[in-house]
Order: C-alpha cells, then sequence, then structure tokens
C-alpha cells in the first residue's frame, strides 16, 4: 500500500507540473539563460542600423564579419552595415552573452543590391514629350549624365525624361546614364520623324556586289498620291515603302516589281537569307531601322537592312529577272544582288568622293 500511494503522488506532482507549463505565464527549463525578447535582423542594401533587445544586461556581444559593427548597451545591442556595393546578400552571426556561460546568437543579414534595366531605348518625335522608363532597384538611383535637350529625374522606381523639341533639320541622338554609383545603365534616346527628317531627302544605297566589290546608288524617299516610295534613280529602280515613326524603321514587302532591264526583263526584288538563296514570299519584309553613327568628320545617318525568313537573318537583296510580271520559281536570270545593304543620308554630290567611300566602307563593314 505504500507503493501505491507513492506512486500516485508523484503522479499526482506530474499532472500539477504539466498544468502549470501550458498557457500564459510558461516556464522554460532554460528560463534563467539570456533570451531575445525583440530583434530586426535585416539590414538595407543601402546601408543600414538595426538593434536586439535581450532579457538580461549584455557582458559582451561580438560577431566574426568584419562588415558588421556591434555594441551594446544595457540589454540592447546595436548593429549596423555600410552599403552592400554587390549584388549577393550577406549573413553574419552575433553572439550575446550575459555572463561566460549564458549567451545567445542572432543571424542577421544584408540584402544585396538590386538594380537592372530592361524597359528599352527611347524614340520620340520632333515634338518632343515625356518619357517614363521602369527601372528595378531597391535602394534608389540617380541620374548621372544626359544631352542638354533631354531633362531627368528619378521618381521612385521610375526615370522620367522630359524630351525638348527638335528644331534640327535632322535626326539627333543622346544617351542618358543613370545608376547607383557601383552600377550603370544607358538608355539611348533617338529624336527625329518621317516627314521631317526623311522624306524628300537624299540617300545613297550601299552594299556588295557579286564580285565582292563596294556599289553605291542614289536613293530618294518620295510621295506619291498619299503612298510613299523609295527610288533609286541610277537603275531606275522604285519600291513602294512604309514607315514606322515609333522605330524609325523603313519597312520594304518582297517581291515587289521594281523596275525593268534591257527593256526586255522585269525586275523583281528578293531577299537573300544567310543561306544564300532569294525568297519569293511576299509575307517577307526588310527593315530599315535608322540610326545615329559618329566619327571624326561628323555624324551619319544610316539604317542597315535587316530582317527575318524563319530562323534565318537577311543578308542581302537579288534582282531577280522575269518576262512576266508573274514572278515564279524559275526566274530567267538575276540583274545583280548586294549583300550588307545600307542605306545613308549623304547628298548625292559626294557619292563618289573619297569621304563618301570610306564611310561607306565603315557603316558596310559593321561587325
Amino acid at each position: 500500500m505504500k507503493k501505491l500511494a507513492l506512486l500516485y503522488t508523484l503522479a499526482s506532482a506530474f499532472l500539477l507540473l504539466a498544468s502549470c507549463s501550458d498557457g500564459e505565464g510558461e516556464i522554460s527549463p532554460n528560463s534563467n539563460a539570456i533570451q531575445v525578447v525583440s530583434a530586426a535582423t535585416s539590414l538595407k542594401a543601402v546601408g543600414d542600423a538595426q538593434t536586439i533587445t535581450v532579457n538580461k544586461d549584455i557582458t559582451k556581444v561580438y560577431t566574426s564579419e568584419n562588415w558588421l559593427s556591434v555594441s551594446s548597451e544595457g540589454k540592447t545591442v546595436s548593429f549596423a552595415a555600410a552599403a552592400n556595393k554587390s549584388r549577393e546578400s550577406r549573413n553574419a552571426n552575433i553572439v550575446i552573452k550575459a555572463s561566460e556561460t549564458d549567451s545567445t546568437v542572432v543571424s542577421v543579414s544584408q540584402q544585396g543590391l538590386v538594380f537592372s534595366y530592361s524597359d528599352g531605348n527611347v524614340v520620340v518625335a520632333n515634338a518632343g514629350g515625356k518619357i517614363a522608363k521602369a527601372v528595378v532597384n531597391n535602394e534608389g538611383f540617380q541620374v548621372m549624365s544626359a544631352p542638354d535637350w533631354v531633362s531627368c529625374s528619378v521618381d521612385g522606381d521610375s526615370l522620367r525624361m522630359n524630351i525638348a523639341e527638335n528644331t534640327s533639320d535632322d535626326v539627333r541622338k543622346g544617351f542618358v546614364s543613370f545608376g547607383t554609383g557601383q552600377f550603370k545603365e544607358t538608355v539611348e534616346v533617338l529624336q527625329g520623324s518621317f516627314e521631317d527628317n526623311f522624306l524628300g531627302e537624299e540617300f545613297v544605297l550601299m552594299g556588295y556586289n557579286r564580285d565582292n566589290q563596294v556599289e553605291m546608288y542614289r536613293a530618294k524617299l518620295f510621295e506619291w498620291k498619299n503612298l510613299y516610295y523609295l527610288s533609286l534613280p541610277d537603275l531606275n529602280y522604285t519600291y513602294g515603302i512604309e514607315f514606322d515613326d515609333e522605330t524609325l524603321t523603313m519597312k520594304i514587302s518582297n517581291l515587289q516589281a521594281i523596275g525593268s532591264y534591257l527593256n526586255t526583263y522585269y525586275v523583281f526584288s528578293s531577299y537573300i537569307a544567310s543561306d544564300s538563296y532569294p525568297y519569293l514570299s511576299t509575307d517577307i519584309i526588310g527593315n530599315f531601322k535608322f540610326d545615329i553613327m559618329s566619327d571624326d568628320s561628323g555624324d551619319i545617318v544610316y539604317a542597315p537592312l535587316t530582317g527575318k525568313i524563319g530562323n534565318l537573318d537577311i543578308i542581302g537583296v537579288s534582282f531577280l529577272l522575269y518576262t512576266t510580271n508573274i514572278p515564279d520559281s524559275n526566274p530567267s536570270g538575276q540583274a545583280n544582288y548586294l549583300t550588307n545593304v545600307t542605306l545613308l543620308k549623304m547628298d548625292a554630290e559626294d557619292i563618289q568622293g573619297a569621304k563618301a567611300f570610306m564611310n561607306a566602307k565603315q557603316y558596310i563593314m559593321r561587325p
């Protein structure tokens, strides 16, 4: 009976302890040890400081990471880090001691710098206007440089540009640079319009012929009956075109009847793909996107021929000959072809000049 009474007493004591450990006022077996009361453990990438509060006065605090500084006063630990100039986050452990045998460890981290831009370049009409571009960042950025005709500001995650009216006779281009000091991005700003800067103007069309020699032909953009055309008067060829002012791109469809050859053949223009074959589909579009390049002699407005035929790149144009005005897969021949075709905005009288020739080679032999 004494043994049963002892077992009953022990069981009752166990139940009493269990009931006291539920709910508020819980007492853990380590209730006398140092414990964290509150902590902010994440630091911003730009540079930041935070605190940790514990339940006891602190005698010692340290970390093994040299990028993190720590100090204590009473029950509070202060820790701080300068700007993290890496895109990678970094981590550290802070050891907090109330005595040599009573300590706790708190893990903290600092975010890596987030900064990237993928919102594209800017093409704007001569009237100018306001443009906003999205910038992915977590700690802010600033404008580093801009042309005098582009006013810039930073608004949160946006780069805002106010582009002045272009009153010059030609297209203009500038660059807006922005970043964090550690990282930088650049937006190209191209300003111009078809009617103001291209329509009625003189150009030179250049490319390599079948003998790998540079050929140059006068070219002009003109309007007739509300339609737009590109003429090559040296060859008596004329293309129908469309122009996209939003990208400053001239678009020319494939397999157009553009003129005649020896007063005997119809000439159809056919794009050549990187497999060296001319293609006959009328769905193919060649693009001449205008841009500006600069050298010691000044700025040159140019547009290289680009485009796709399926997965293949357009590399040139072939002038196919037919005896009828209905093209098929069996042309009578080929008057010529040009590869690495580029359209330059240039006065026609310069076409035979040495400077024009060197400029032609510079742009045609682009990488």
